[in-house]
């Protein structure tokens, strides 16, 4: 599979997953994931995605799922992790600027990374 189409199924996952969860917890905020008594975050859901998929990705696996699934787990990730670190962690927190702006700083970043690593190998 080509460069180009690895991007695509990477990065199209991701911003699918960003935005269709940002959207979701925002029309409805007090959705959560409770196991056992426990708040399951989706940043840990995501966390679980990513390192089952990493495995996949040492061994040159660079398939349509395999991609998907990292997109999705690292859109997971980065949605979360300024608002937990840096809120109460409440449902109404993940509504607040800074979750808004933590969630598109971290795929900023990762988006320059990428576009960088990109770009060097094309040089």
């Amino acid at each position: 599979m080509d460069v180009k189409k690895r991007l695509w199924y990477f990065w199209g996952s991701f911003f699918t997953v960003l935005i269709g969860f940002r959207l979701f917890l925002s029309l409805s905020p007090f959705t959560n994931l409770n196991v056992g008594g426990y708040n399951i975050h989706h940043l840990f859901i995501g966390a679980v995605l990513m390192l089952g998929t990493i495995p996949f990705l040492i061994f040159g696996r660079f398939n349509a799922l395999t991609l998907s699934l990292t997109g999705i787990g690292s859109a997971l990730v980065a949605d979360e992790l300024f608002f937990l670190i840096l809120t109460d962690g409440s449902d109404l927190s993940y509504l607040s600027p800074i979750s808004w702006w933590g969630a598109g700083i971290f795929s900023l970043l990762l988006l320059i990374i990428t576009g960088g690593v990109y770009y060097h190998d094309q040089c």
